[in-house]
């Protein structure tokens, strides 16, 4: 596969920084999904779901799921004070593992939430998906950041343009905020979103 460029069609995404199209930025941020945030709750229910394992088949989590919440948590500042919560969770699980068998993910899910883990997320450059518009008119966008800038890839669009390539840094993709008639074609972002700052 060629990066930024759609292996359906073959045209190049286009990328814009997402300073100059500010109410696309915040309809993505608002209605996307938040692609750096989910892997990183993936991460921690896994965690927590292989502490669970191991505590039912015969090892004590109490200790290592408590450091990890209290590393986590703002409402446990030790792993002292999370030990109680913690154990009372763990008791709660052995009693109900042996009746029925037990879905560690399920279980780790209800201890991220019970603790408040989401919370603890901190990203200020998340990588953020979204789509908007149905069939031909569907248009598709990836919100990431590249040195500290926010920029868009816009990765389907019924509107296209020509653009200057971008920099090594974003190979074969069009640069949106340098369009030229004679550079690539590339994906565009929607007319609505353009010159918003005017309307």
């Amino acid at each position: 596969m060629i990066a930024n460029i759609n292996p359906k069609t073959g045209i190049a995404y286009g990328v814009i920084n997402a300073n100059e199209v500010p109410y696309l930025l915040e309809e993505i941020i608002n209605n996307g999904n938040d692609v750096s945030y989910q892997s990183w709750k993936k991460e921690v229910i896994d965690n927590i779901a292989s502490i669970l394992e191991n505590h039912v088949n015969g090892e004590d989590g109490v200790d290592c799921l408590s450091a990890l919440i209290a590393d986590m948590s703002w409402k446990h500042k030790t792993a002292n004070s999370a030990k109680e919560d913690v154990k009372s969770s763990l008791d709660d699980l052995q009693s109900d593992g042996l009746e029925t068998e037990i879905n560690f993910t399920t279980e780790a899910e209800a201890i991220f939430d019970s603790f408040d883990l989401n919370e603890t997320y901190e990203n200020d450059e998340g990588q953020y998906e979204h789509s908007e518009g149905k069939g031909k008119n569907e248009c598709k966008y990836i919100l990431g950041y590249l040195g500290g800038a926010p920029l868009i890839w816009v990765i389907q669009s019924p509107y296209l343009t020509h653009a200057r390539k971008c920099s090594p840094c974003v190979p074969n993709a069009g640069d949106l905020n340098n369009l030229d008639v004679n550079g690539v074609e590339c994906y565009d972002v929607p007319p609505e979103y353009k010159n918003s700052d005017e309307n």
